[in-house]
């Protein structure tokens, strides 16, 4: 539903997620790779974390590139 809402939004939205590292939960990992993977365009997130989050970043890199 999420995505949903976020498809239908014409004003741009940023998300910042600070301190990410805290995060432990695969759930919430898991449902982030999922929003990220379906980001529409006005959608941008920032995370800011002291190592590097479980969240496929090199997949979802390469994928902006191409």
């Amino acid at each position: 539903m999420l995505i949903n809402t976020l498809a239908q939004e014409t004003t741009p939205l940023v998300l910042i997620l600070d301190d990410y590292h805290v995060i432990r939960n695969e759930r919430i990992h898991s449902a982030l790779i999922q929003l990220m993977a379906r980001m529409p365009a006005t959608f941008h997130l920032a995370l800011t974390s002291r190592s590097e989050p479980p969240l496929e970043l090199t997949r979802l890199r390469a994928r902006v590139i191409n």
